[in-house]
């Protein structure tokens, strides 16, 4: 990864679209439903969830996503947000 202004705010549709591209899908900690990742589907501690789910917990636990044209991702707290001085959204055809 690189600077913090190498970092976009994803909307959801490029989320979906990098996830899709590297094999991976949205999961919850088992032991800690409120706490959400991406996944392949195949850790034991992850319970594979549905968009729309990982959605609601995203907005109930005031979380979003964040990630580099090359498709890093990271869930952050809006609390805990990159520090960028203009921020930049990445839609599902930017490049």
């Amino acid at each position: 990864m690189g600077k913090n202004g190498d970092l976009f705010l994803y909307t959801t549709a490029r989320t979906k679209k990098v996830c899709e591209i590297k094999g991976l899908v949205p999961g919850q900690v088992i032991d800690a439903p409120s706490k959400i990742q991406f996944t392949r589907g195949t850790n034991k501690r992850l319970k594979v969830i549905t968009w729309e789910e990982f959605d609601q917990i995203l907005n109930d636990k005031n979380l979003e996503v964040w990630g580099t044209k090359g498709g890093w991702m990271k869930i952050f707290s809006k609390t805990d947000r990159p520090e960028v001085e203009d921020i930049k959204t990445l839609d599902v055809n930017d490049e």
